[in-house]
């Protein structure tokens, strides 16, 4: 029985090697065709720093969250993180996301880092609320909503108004222009670009336009409840397993959001290998979510993390509230930094248990 455990060990080790080796070389080839096809020099730049900023950041997340292991294995894993397709994709792009991306898990590290060298308890929870309001600001920085209750009203209420935006009630629709909100509900950005400013623009305030708002909301929500929340949900297990609930969505199932758009430009500029390199990354990631109940054991000292996962799931909430049908992989795809962090504990153990 213990040559089977050893044997097993061995074959999820190498499974796991291999496994980020021949993603490495998709990647290589997807940041060749990238640049080749760029349109300018700016944008080839842009595109070489993202990649750049996104390796510094998988290699300093595995040194302050895995610490004690060879060099090489820090290398090994920072670029089984920067080659999975949504990763790379939010690092060639070099837009806005892959700021907020940047910012966000800054500050993750920045607090681990603090919070495991500073002994009074009184600092480390002053570090720890300010990194709390700095992923909550990075997090709503940049957001599609106009307000919070923008963004409550999208999420309660779409796609769901636009089939039963004739039933509001009486006293609602007297306090709107209901040709506007009709018109919005076609769209996931409508009640952002067309529904709102039709209520700064009757009302002359922001205050006032929230309210109306609010009160849509209530009324979607009390109509809608299940699917709004369904919705929501959606958006969370979504940012929690980017790679594979955007799959589910290509395939025209689950909760849709900005990922075929994402998906398309990620293609057409990769060329035939984007394809080959989404799939790939699609059956690897699952596999690898699988070889984690065999690869990884939990070690001591490792409940720090905890502040790691509550800056997270904050984030997380921050962006689902941004709206519905908001979704967008390029945000926040730090949970390949935690996946990426547990296979590369579980794989550095094998190997000690192989030299022992």
């Amino acid at each position: 029985m213990a040559n089977v455990k050893v044997h097993l060990r061995e074959i999820i080790k190498y499974v796991l090697l291999l496994g980020v080796i021949i993603q490495s070389i998709f990647g290589i080839g997807i940041i060749v065709l990238w640049l080749s096809g760029s349109q300018s020099l700016w944008n080839g730049v842009k595109s070489v720093l993202g990649v750049c900023v996104g390796a510094l950041l998988s290699y300093l997340f595995l040194r302050v969250c895995c610490e004690g292991k060879e060099q090489k294995m820090y290398l090994w894993g920072s670029a089984g993180i920067v080659s999975v397709p949504i990763v790379l994709h939010t690092c060639l792009d070099g837009g806005w996301e892959l700021f907020r991306f940047a910012g966000v898990c800054s500050v993750i590290l920045i607090c681990l880092k603090g919070r495991k060298h500073l002994k009074q308890k009184g600092q480390r929870v002053v570090v720890s609320t300010l990194a709390i309001l700095l992923v909550i600001a990075m997090s709503l920085a940049g957001s599609g909503a106009p307000s919070l209750a923008a963004g409550w009203m999208s999420r309660c209420s779409f796609p769901f108004l636009h089939k039963d935006v004739y039933n509001i009630t009486p006293q609602l629709r007297e306090r709107l222009d209901f040709d506007k909100l009709w018109e919005a509900t076609c769209s996931t950005e409508g009640l952002y670009t067309i529904f709102y400013p039709s209520l700064i623009e009757r009302y002359g305030s922001r205050e006032a336009a929230d309210e109306v708002c609010l009160e849509l909301a209530k009324y979607c929500a009390q109509k809608n409840t299940k699917g709004a929340i369904g919705n929501l949900l959606w958006d969370v297990a979504a940012y929690h397993f980017p790679m594979l609930v955007s799959e589910i969505q290509l395939q025209g199932k689950g909760y849709d959001a900005i990922t075929a758009v994402n998906y398309d430009d990620f293609t057409q500029r990769a060329g035939g290998l984007g394809t080959v390199y989404w799939d790939y990354g699609v059956v690897w990631n699952l596999l690898s979510l699988v070889l984690l109940l065999g690869s990884w054991k939990r070690r001591r000292g490792s409940g720090y993390l905890g502040m790691a996962l509550l800056l997270v799931e904050i984030s997380i909430l921050c962006l689902t509230m941004e709206g519905a049908g908001y979704f967008d992989y390029k945000n926040l795809p730090v949970a390949e930094f935690f996946r990426m962090g547990l296979l590369l504990e579980g794989f550095s153990r094998f190997c000690v248990e192989k030299d022992e």
